[in-house]
């Protein structure tokens, strides 16, 4: 997840910052100091976990309906 934020960080400073490929809209909060939008971050803060937490539920659903049979 580190190597997923840093690498978001460093892409979005470049696209709207370098090269100004991009702007964001005044609705979107930026988080300082870089300029980053919150909604690119909090994806990776919110979707990896919850991926590996259903992943992890999936798995032991599956082995629990093999046990008990």
């Amino acid at each position: 997840m580190a190597v997923g934020i840093i690498l978001t960080i460093g892409f979005e400073y470049y696209s709207t910052n370098i090269s100004l490929r991009w702007t964001y809209s005044e609705l979107m909060p930026l988080v300082p100091p870089f300029g980053t939008g919150l909604s690119p971050l909090l994806q990776w803060l919110v979707i990896p976990p919850l991926v590996v937490w259903l992943t992890r539920r999936h798995l032991l659903g599956a082995q629990a309906i093999r046990e008990a049979a």
